[in-house]
């Protein structure tokens, strides 16, 4: 799942994206690593920005978690997200696993955000 900076999760008090990935992966009957990923930089509420805008302020704020390394080295992996919006959210997290050894990265999310009007 994409994961929440801390603070974040902690006032949600749940990630809707890792709660999503758990029960696809066991509809599936696949693995799911639901820290394989961290936030390791705070961004501020993306919703009123631009693409452009969005990529940047995620650049670099996200990481493997060194624990968890070994559920991406080599292997096929599925980000999951509750929306989808403008993709730079995804694009940052499949960066970061593509660099860490991934062989391939796919994403799916439960919805995708409507362009305005």
């Amino acid at each position: 799942p994409i994961p929440l900076h801390w603070q974040r999760q902690w006032r949600r008090r749940f990630n809707q994206s890792a709660l999503i990935a758990q029960k696809m992966a066991q509809m599936a009957g696949l693995e799911c690593c639901l820290d394989g990923l961290k936030k390791c930089r705070r961004t501020p509420e993306l919703k009123d920005h631009t693409a452009e805008e969005r990529r940047k302020l995620l650049h670099a704020s996200m990481a493997i978690n060194p624990a968890r390394a070994g559920c991406v080295v080599g292997r096929e992996v599925v980000l999951v997200d509750d929306v989808f919006t403008s993709g730079a959210t995804f694009s940052e997290a499949a960066r970061v696993c593509l660099e860490a050894g991934a062989k391939t990265v796919s994403v799916i999310a439960l919805a995708r955000a409507a362009k305005p009007l």
